[in-house]
């Protein structure tokens, strides 16, 4: 009750916060405002910096004439408006001609939705979609030596904004064919996307071939007796997890011992990287400086007379000074082990030192170096003029000379899986992909992120990583793109046809639609879908996208939805029926839930009879792979007995059974416990394990444990991300459900050779008939005799399943439905 509430109060909460305020503002700004092409809106690292490509076109926009009809907005935060706007006053006309627009206000959102040309150098929010006759330019912001997107340990699962704006771009501008690759291997875009690439020299390079430049930043500051050196380390840590201070202090002490060793004739500039985030205080150094914040960065880096860096992407654009480069790496090992880079460092011509001694004999004494053949590869396209090029061709909407983006010529296929918790559906998603024929289709797997889900370790990389290379994958933030009138529709009949269960779905089916054509542009943008499958079978807000994509659409069943609609009401009956009978194909897994899914479908007052059974995959060379493991728990583990006891419990001594199943009404877990007391009240040897990953019944589970006269004989464990070492240290599964869809967990005990047994429910009924499975009468009673017979000996058979066999026939079922769906409709989603 305390968790509902808290819920429910966070619910309200963000109800009336601003962002939701104008979240929904810039949704009703979309549908309503007209394109006005003449509206630019430039935006760099989210406001909080103007720098690097954006300020080179800015300032390009305003001083040349065939310009000179843009309305130009910049976006900017309240802590950095006066500073950015002090930083362009000197181009010309832009005092009259660019206006800010504060990140996330309503302002904001309103040039959003109407600018008609969008130029970003990161990413736009997760919330934002391009509209018919909105172009968007990405230019990104350096060409990667740190590895990017899913090459990062641990980010996998959060760059889905990012690959969503890469697949919305119309244009996406590369300065080398290195950071092409990397892009569109390590996003996962190649084959998706459809946008234009610009090979072309970045714009902020631009001023390393102005000598006039250099001469006014030298002068200015007094650099005309002086060796100046630009010192920009890269920041070390994940998107959002940055220690800024710890870094501060290392750097700070770093520089006390620099600034010591230096002669007289050199200085040090030295500028933090935007996720740091402020200066570096200088005051009582003698030879090292903060960079100024009042004249552009690259234009500073023009008057310098070297650099230093470590693994930023800065050293590919001062390469084309020919000035000396020195690569600062005194954590060369820990960074290339915890963050990876793109390439050795050894294929760099550069200097590399790894203390502040050789940083300083390295400044007094350049080292000579060939950098003919770095240019070459990575500097191919620098020169003067690219940006107005650039600017002609994408302000005039004249891409065609551009080419698109890769693809292979395959078909794509998007798979939605949830939100990839380890439970039997992701689980399954998993074994399918790695059982498929890459070379016939590409496939994008799709999975649901959410605030609190997004930031927790562990929460979606053990699902992740059941998805083989050369799958694509994309995380999806949840789905709000209604205005208030339809989330209160949507989200108003959801709750209200909790108590009238005959409420029409007519009532809000407009507003679900209506959000999912939004979310359906804001997921894939420019992306070419050719079939669409909600693997997952939950989420209304998903299966209404789907069911409205440009493509052949399939939509799996993985449970008896009779009996998920009487538990719950997480997906509305009639909402479900409904698109039941709009998708293409009704997939479910087993021929037991064929008779169900007419029954349920016609409960609600619809018709189908066609249905595709397409079984799950058993992976069994995974499951026999993971067994083999060292029995461990996680960080996130929550268990009232520690691992050595664990593995005492699980020795041999004991008469050990196991459950494995999320804490949720269906699994049965209170009758397993009531059988288990009842069979086991007379056998001191009987152990009982229940392992599950989340559910709402969790608490309840502990509570009746707890209050259980042989409590001390069950162990509840929440999370294992590889379940399987204990499974094979146990001596019998029970798998207590009161309805399933398959039972997938019974098929992992057999193949480690543990007997099993189910209740006679839908779902693995016939399967456990056909392959000679034992089966007990669905009630706790049931689970009682079965408990009873394993104890007493006569339980020893396991299963008889050609799995090799089985699984080939399984993916020939779904790659066939795959193929009808793709023949269905050309094109797919744009």
């Amino acid at each position: 009750m305390g968790r509902r509430l808290d819920r429910r109060l966070t619910f309200i909460k963000r109800l009336f916060s601003a962002d939701f305020y104008s979240h929904r503002a810039y949704i009703g700004m979309y549908d309503r405002l007209p394109v006005q092409q003449d509206t630019v809106l430039l935006e760099s690292q989210h406001g909080t910096a103007l720098g690097g490509n954006i300020a080179a076109i800015l300032k390009t926009l305003c001083e040349e004439d065939e310009f000179s009809n843009l309305k130009i907005y910049v976006t900017v935060r309240k802590d950095t408006e006066e500073k950015l706007k002090a930083q362009w006053a000197g181009f010309p006309g832009a005092s009259e001609r660019v206006k800010t627009v504060r990140f996330d206000s309503r302002a904001y959102f309103r040039v959003l939705a109407s600018a008609g040309r969008l130029i970003n150098d990161n990413t736009f929010m997760p919330m934002f979609m391009k509209k018919p006759g909105q172009l968007y330019l990405n230019t990104w912001h350096g060409t990667p030596l740190k590895t990017l997107g899913k090459g990062i340990k641990g980010e996998r699962f959060a760059i889905g904004n990012a690959q969503r704006n890469f697949l919305t771009a119309d244009l996406m501008l590369f300065p080398n064919e290195h950071t092409r690759d990397v892009l569109m291997r390590d996003y996962m875009i190649e084959n998706f996307g459809t946008g234009r690439m610009a090979m072309t020299g970045y714009p902020r390079n631009e001023v390393f071939f102005s000598d006039e430049t250099r001469r006014a930043v030298r002068g200015r500051f007094g650099m005309a007796d002086k060796r100046v050196y630009a010192y920009l380390p890269t920041w070390r840590g994940i998107v959002g997890k940055v220690d800024k201070e710890s870094q501060k202090h290392d750097l700070a002490a770093s520089l006390k011992d620099l600034d010591g060793r230096l002669p007289d004739d050199i200085l040090v500039y030295i500028k933090l990287h935007p996720m740091l985030r402020g200066s570096m205080p200088t005051d009582g150094f003698k030879h090292i400086r903060t960079f100024p914040e009042d004249v552009f960065s690259y234009d500073f880096l023009q008057a310098t007379d070297g650099l230093i860096t470590d693994y930023s992407s800065i050293m590919f654009d001062y390469a084309v000074t020919h000035r000396p480069i020195i690569l600062y790496t005194y954590d060369e090992a820990e960074y290339v082990r915890d963050r990876g880079l793109t390439f050795s460092l050894d294929e760099l011509p550069f200097p590399r030192v790894a203390d502040i001694a050789g940083l300083a004999r390295e400044l007094t004494h350049p080292s000579a170096y060939d950098d003919s053949a770095f240019i070459t590869r990575f500097c191919p396209y620098e020169g003067v003029g690219v940006t107005k090029e650039l600017m002609r061709d994408f302000i005039g909407g004249k891409l065609e000379k551009y080419p698109q983006m890769p693809s292979n010529g395959k078909k794509n296929v998007a798979v939605y899986g949830g939100d990839f918790i380890r439970n039997g559906i992701a689980t399954a998603l998993g074994s399918l992909m790695q059982n498929v024929d890459p070379g016939k289709y590409n496939y994008l797997v799709l999975y649901k992120l959410s605030p609190k889900t997004n930031n927790t370790p562990g929460y979606h990389e053990p699902a992740l990583d059941d998805i083989p290379e050369g799958i694509a994958t994309l995380g999806i933030t949840n789905p709000h793109c209604g205005t208030w009138w339809e989330l209160i529709w949507s989200k108003g009949w959801k709750r209200l046809q909790r108590i009238f269960p005959n409420l029409p779905f007519k009532l809000s089916k407009r507003a679900y639609e209506r959000i999912a054509r939004r979310e359906v542009i804001k997921t894939f943008g420019m992306a070419r879908i050719d079939a669409a499958v909600q693997f997952n079978g939950y989420f209304p807000d998903i299966i209404e996208m789907f069911k409205l994509m440009d493509c052949g659409r399939a939509i799996f069943v993985h449970n008896d939805m009779n009996g998920e609609n009487r538990k719950s009401f997480a997906v509305p009956k009639k909402l479900l029926a409904d698109a039941y009978c709009a998708y293409d194909e009704v997939v479910p897994v087993t021929d037991e839930l064929k008779p169900r899914m007419e029954h349920f479908i016609k409960s609600a007052g619809w018709e189908r009879h066609d249905f595709t059974v397409v079984p799950n995959i058993i992976d069994y060379k995974s499951v026999l792979e993971k067994a083999g493991k060292e029995l461990r728990f996680d960080e996130t583990t929550e268990t009232g007995i520690t691992l050595e006891r664990l593995k005492d419990l699980t020795d041999g001594r004991y008469k050990v059974f196991i459950n494995i199943g999320r804490f949720s009404y269906e699994k049965g877990q209170m009758r397993l416990i009531e059988a288990f007391e009842r069979a086991a009240a007379d056998d001191s040897d009987a152990r009982l394990i229940i392992l599950g990953s989340y559910g709402p019944e969790y608490p309840n589970i502990c509570e009746r444990v707890k209050a259980s006269p042989i409590g001390d004989r069950i162990t509840v464990i929440k999370f294992m991300s590889n379940p399987f070492p204990l499974l094979k240290r146990c001596d019998y599964f029970v798998l207590s459900s009161i309805y399933e869809g398959f039972g997938l967990v019974l098929c992992e005990a057999d193949i480690l050779g543990i007997p099993c047994f189910s209740p006679r429910i839908v779902g693995p009924t016939l399967f456990m008939e056909k392959y000679g499975g034992m089966l007990v009468d669905d009630s706790t009673e049931g689970i009682e005799g079965g408990i009873r017979d394993c104890l007493a000996g006569k339980v020893t058979r396991t299963l008889k399943v050609d799995y090799e066999q089985y699984n080939r026939e399984a993916v020939q079922s779904f790659e066939d439905m795959v193929g009808r769906l793709t023949a269905l409709r050309r094109g797919g989603q744009r």
